[in-house]
């Protein structure tokens, strides 16, 4: 969180939170930028202004943007602007919106007098064009708005910006050749790889912007698209890294560690820390990290024992050497290559907290801070000495490469570490020692997760949990049968449970007898006899596990036989003969298109020859139509193809005599006609869905206009949020006449044309829970506030694809189930292991690991904070089948509510876990061994003392004492088969 002011619980300025503590304002004014407002005018003073060929425009990220046509759309720039950017260090910047993921399109060319250009393949994959410097990125591009940012420069090479991700690449930092092609905007050499799509918001830089400046143009609003000027803050001195000790990664993300042996379940200066063993532990640092003259490290220590030499940190890389070390009792010693710098003798004492800062100056000298005063101060200047055999370490010293060979281990904890690429000034070392904790958010627990205790009574029943719950997994408790656990999600539907201890794919239930549905305060099961004995039998105790995960609007589906309808009143066009104006909105969801059927979404006083309506010909045009009082029937071809399944759709069919009629798909204009203002007087009937013709997918938001619909009105409707969704008059002054969000019912806002319903399933989800932050676009229920989300996908099968997960911050646990085929449960967190391990929910097997990228759920990509990279259809591991759906659960720690880690059994009593709350339930796996059952305990069934356990269908065991919630953590006894074996490596989730 770059640059950010909070305040802490006594409403103090807090700093732990912010990544860079000491930064400037910074303004940096761009050589053009094209706003694309129906001009191709550049601001400021239209210096490098475009010249545009069958351009349109429409709504875009910020006012209008420029509509290419994929096939002859260009916007030619002079040659100026590739002069005034140069060759070697230049930005740009823009908003690119993908109608086709696998059209091949370049997006920005700067090719005279050099050969810079942004293209994206087929595949997807963005490609970039630095003359004799050209690569492949790897990063992959997936349909709708993205915003795509590249830097050059001359000492760090390119790094190219998706969404605000960073991929680098340091060894591009040469000059680039010339070429002779125009510069332009959407287009290459006058003709190739034309733009499908939308750009806007054009940026162009003669300097190599730093990441700041690139988020801020990441989070730009309308009112910053107004100036050429871009403000951001600068960071003065920079912090390359920042380690806060909850776990082994750096808040900037640019040097994450790798953990072993660590225990971060310990309380520290700030939040967590951690503690180091003296013998086995250490968290090792890519290369990079360590700079060899000017340089600054800030952190806080506290020791158990001191023996001589042992090591907090040891930098042994990039051919220089710089660790700190105890060289006899109550010392701390910095040694870089040359000569140590050595604290008085007794500065430290055990078991104390003291702040540390080191620095370094070719210029000063370095000095020695303890708790905000310099203790030690010298003149030495000069480089490390040669080390470039070593690792960088924390909590250990190696000059070696040997990625198992350590030595002098510390004994203690470490705490808030910041690394800088500069000496840090008195005044900055004091702010650090000064700095304030940030409290975690107010966050309610019982209003996230829940668990609640009942007994089946066999009849229909609503079940209280507090809070509407998206996510409900229920155990039968004590029943010697053994009854399976029941797991349900909103995006899926109560119809479909999947089951915890069981590689079987969901089980669908169209009828009755699992959950019926997810209510305001909880849940409803029905009485029929499917589940009934595993979720409501007569007499049987059942425990429910609850979490809150909203989905962010809900829908209808029309059911699979293409028999679903909602039929709607005949009164409803009589507005229509009145005004001579009408107009459609509609969402919809395909989830299969028939290959030689007619396939409706609507119609109006007809359902085959009708007035008006929406659908897609057996010829595979996907046309709106409306027959005029003399017969003539006009109809109208998207030039968009439609075809995509598993994908939302805009759509809003509008028409008057003085304009004709028109498609918009997805905001953008899509076909037109001429028309006289006559509809065909049909006694047929209205209809959204047209059995038996429907859709097979889901429909939502639903509007009917009495006036024609303007392109502004209809970018409104396009971009409508959910707080409009039961807003009857919107756009505002419209003239909607009905509207059916279609949410939970078929109820018409204005009152006047409700509807009747006969094969849908209301309360799905809507068209704002896509996500297409992935190469895959999933749905998506989320609680940001509670760091869990809901995830479901159909599969692609190509390895390396990715998956938005809405989380906003990387996920520390995801569990996944292929519901279309036996398949095994996969768990995966950074905890379970080096090398991206992983656990199988449904087995009590050891993590796994395989020498192939394929076999893991995550190809060996760290998920980031807005996807998760999954493997390809090769692997055994099937959660990226062509064609399949996967669930998804992912889940992030929230400080004060949640708290997922590792730790190490020791078989003893008092084996303490610090989470910074008292927990309410947990969730314990072993991933170092097998035979070991997943284990969960929670306060409702006896304060932890009863056992569950996920991979089984087992009853309830207890009453075990190996467990118990304290008011920071847990406390593990002396059971060693499942929680607390020696020397055995566990993973958890604890929720408050």
């Amino acid at each position: 969180m770059f640059g950010q002011s909070l305040l802490s619980a006594f409403g103090i300025a807090c700093t732990t939170d912010t990544d860079q503590l000491f930064t400037t304002p910074t303004s940096t004014t761009s050589l053009a930028t094209y706003q694309l407002n129906n001009a191709t005018t550049s601001i400021p003073s239209n210096t490098y202004p475009g010249t545009a060929s069958n351009i349109t425009y429409t709504t875009g990220k910020f006012g209008d943007a420029a509509v290419f046509n994929g096939s002859s759309s260009q916007i030619t720039l002079p040659d100026s602007i590739g002069t005034a950017m140069g060759n070697n260090n230049f930005s740009v910047s823009f908003w690119v919106y993908v109608n086709d993921a696998s059209h091949d399109e370049i997006y920005l060319s700067i090719t005279r007098p050099y050969d810079f250009y942004i293209r994206k393949f087929s595949s997807g994959s963005i490609y970039l064009n630095l003359g004799t410097l050209s690569y492949d990125t790897g990063v992959s591009l997936g349909t709708g708005w993205h915003h795509i940012a590249v830097t050059k420069s001359s000492s760090s090479g390119s790094i190219l910006y998706l969404d605000n991700n960073a991929n680098a690449d340091a060894s591009k930092t040469g000059n680039i050749s010339a070429n002779s092609v125009a510069n332009s905007i959407g287009n290459y050499n006058g003709g190739s790889y034309v733009v499908d799509g939308k750009i806007d918001q054009v940026r162009i830089f003669n300097t190599a912007l730093p990441a700041s400046a690139i988020t801020a143009l990441y989070n730009e609003t309308t009112t910053t698209a107004q100036s050429a000027s871009i403000d951001y803050q600068l960071a003065n001195p920079n912090s390359v890294a920042y380690y806060k000790m909850s776990d082994a990664s750096d808040q900037l993300g640019n040097y994450n560690g790798t953990a072993t042996n660590v225990n971060f379940n310990t309380e520290g200066k700030f939040g967590f820390a951690g503690a180091f063993n003296g013998s086995s532990s250490y968290v090792s640092l890519p290369a990079g990290i360590n700079k060899n003259n000017n340089f600054s490290w800030s952190f806080w220590y506290m020791f158990n024992t001191h023996t001589s030499y042992d090591t907090p940190i040891g930098f042994f890389m990039n051919s220089c050497t710089n660790f700190i070390d105890t060289p006899s009792s109550g010392e701390l010693s910095f040694y870089d290559g040359n000569s140590r710098l050595t604290t008085p003798s007794s500065t430290f004492t055990a078991g104390t907290w003291y702040h540390v800062v080191v620095t370094k100056s070719s210029t000063a000298g370095r000095k020695f801070y303890v708790n905000g005063s310099v203790v030690a101060t010298d003149s030495g200047n000069s480089n490390s000495g040669s080390s470039s055999g070593g690792r960088n370490l924390l909590g250990a010293y190696s000059s070696s490469g040997n990625p198992t060979s350590t030595a002098f281990e510390f004994d203690g904890k470490l705490d808030q570490i910041r690394i800088y690429d500069s000496a840090i000034s008195a005044a900055d070392v004091t702010t650090l020692y000064k700095e304030v904790e940030c409290s975690p958010a107010a966050i309610n627990a019982l209003d996230q997760f829940n668990t609640v205790l009942y007994t089946g009574n066999g009849n229909n029943r609503d079940i209280d949990v507090g809070f509407k719950p998206d996510f409900v997994w229920i155990k039968e408790r004590a029943d010697s049968a053994g009854y399976w656990h029941y797991l349900f999600d909103s995006i899926r539907g109560g119809n479909k449970p999947i089951f915890s201890n069981a590689s079987n794919a969901e089980s669908v239930n169209d009828n009755n007898g699992y959950l019926s549905s997810f209510n305001s305060n909880g849940f409803s099961i029905t009485s029929g006899s499917l589940g009934m004995a595993s979720l409501n039998g007569s007499g049987k105790t059942y425990v429910a596990w609850n979490w809150k995960a909203p989905l962010a609007n809900l829908s209808t589906e029309f059911n699979s036989n293409r028999q679903g309808q909602i039929t709607l009143p005949s009164s409803i066009t009589t507005p229509w003969n009145t005004s001579n104006e009408f107009g459609v909105s509609c969402w919809i969801n395909p989830s299969t298109w028939g290959s030689s059927q007619q396939t409706q979404a609507f119609s109006f006083n007809g359902p085959n020859s009708g007035n008006i309506g929406f659908d897609k010909e057996p010829s595979g045009n996907f046309r709106c139509f409306v027959t005029t009082s003399g017969g003539s029937f006009i109809g109208v071809n998207s030039s968009n193809n439609l075809s995509a399944t598993n994908k939302w759709y805009h759509i809003v069919w509008t028409g008057s005599a003085a304009a004709g009629v028109k498609l918009y798909v997805d905001g953008v204009n899509t076909g037109s006609a001429s028309w006289d203002g006559t509809y065909l007087n049909n006694t047929g009937t209205n209809s959204i869905g047209v059995s038996p013709q429907s859709l097979r997918g889901n429909i939502a938001q639903f509007r009917v206009y009495s006036s024609y619909l303007t392109a502004s009105e209809v970018s409104d409707l396009y971009t409508e949020p959910a707080a409009s969704n039961n807003t009857l008059n919107y756009p505002a002054g419209a003239g909607c006449i009905a509207a059916y969000p279609l949410q939970t019912d078929a109820v018409d806002l204005s009152g006047n044309y409700s509807g009747a319903s006969s094969n849908v399933t209301f309360g799905q989800p809507g068209y704002l829970t896509g996500n297409t932050n992935g190469t895959i676009t999933s749905t998506v229920a989320v609680n940001q506030e509670a760091g869990f989300s809901i995830v479901k996908y159909t599969g692609n099968g190509t390895a390396g694809s990715t998956v938005g997960h809405n989380l906003g911050v990387k996920p520390d646990l995801i569990i996944w189930k292929n519901t279309s085929a036996t398949s095994n449960w996969l768990v995966y967190s950074p905890f379970i292991g080096n090398d991206s391990q992983w656990l199988y929910l449904n087995l009590d097997s050891a993590a796994q690991t395989s020498g192939s990228a394929n076999e893991y759920p995550t190809n060996k990509v760290d998920p980031t904070s807005s996807v998760v990279t999954v493997n390809g259809s090769g692997s055994s591991n099937n959660i990226n089948i062509s064609g399949q759906n996967t669930i998804m659960y992912c889940f992030a720690s929230i400080p004060g509510y949640s708290h997922i880690g590792s730790y190490v059994g020791t078989a003893a009593a008092g084996n303490f876990q610090y989470t910074g709350f008292q927990p309410s339930w947990l969730m314990v796996k072993c991933s170092s061994a097998s035979g070991r059952n997943w284990v969960i305990v929670d306060d409702k069934r006896g304060n932890s003392d009863y056992w569950l356990y996920p991979n089984t269908a087992d009853d309830e065991e207890g009453p075990y004492t190996d467990v118990v919630f304290n008011s920071t953590g847990f406390t593990l006894g002396t059971n060693a088969s499942y929680v607390n074996g020696s020397g055995d490596t566990y993973i958890f989730l604890a929720i408050a």
